[in-house]
């Protein structure tokens, strides 16, 4: 019991953190989000390009940085739903709870992200965001759920 009141405890440090950094990322205008999301393709993507002998050009760079993006929305709150679902196997919840109660926090969060964005220059709130986040909050809550039930068959 020890043992899963510090996990559990872990967890209260390491969610409200992951929490906190999503809502650093949210708050950066859209000009400085935009520019390191676009310094990372150009580094990584730009030196793939230059080592075929061809060259990022604008249009690209724009689509491989939108599609950037929004695999990073689903990413990070992927992320989160696994984080929560994680804390919730330290309380006494079934495995269907489980599965309710990580995900249902992390959606709230992503509406109240893209919310705050309307709020930050350069930044708007877009329902998409919302169903992209969610997307990645019921994959990632759903993946924590299938690896406890395999363990689980395993175990028996």
């Amino acid at each position: 019991m020890l043992k899963n009141k510090r996990k559990l405890l872990l967890y209260l440090l390491i969610i409200p953190a992951y929490l906190l950094l999503i809502y650093f990322f949210s708050h950066q205008t859209g000009h400085t989000s935009n520019e390191i999301s676009e310094g990372m393709i150009r580094r990584v993507v730009g030196k793939l390009f230059s080592l075929t002998g061809n060259e990022l050009t604008g249009n690209t760079l724009d689509t491989l940085n939108l599609l950037f993006r929004k695999f990073l929305h689903f990413t990070e709150y992927m992320i989160l739903a696994m984080l929560f679902y994680s804390m919730l196997k330290n309380l006494p919840l079934n495995i269907h709870k489980r599965l309710a109660f990580s995900i249902l926090p992390a959606v709230l969060y992503s509406a109240s992200d893209e919310f705050h964005q309307l709020f930050v220059p350069k930044r708007t709130g877009k329902i998409a965001d919302i169903l992209i986040d969610s997307s990645g909050v019921i994959a990632g809550a759903l993946l924590m759920y299938y690896v406890e039930k395999r363990k689980a068959k395993k175990i028996v």
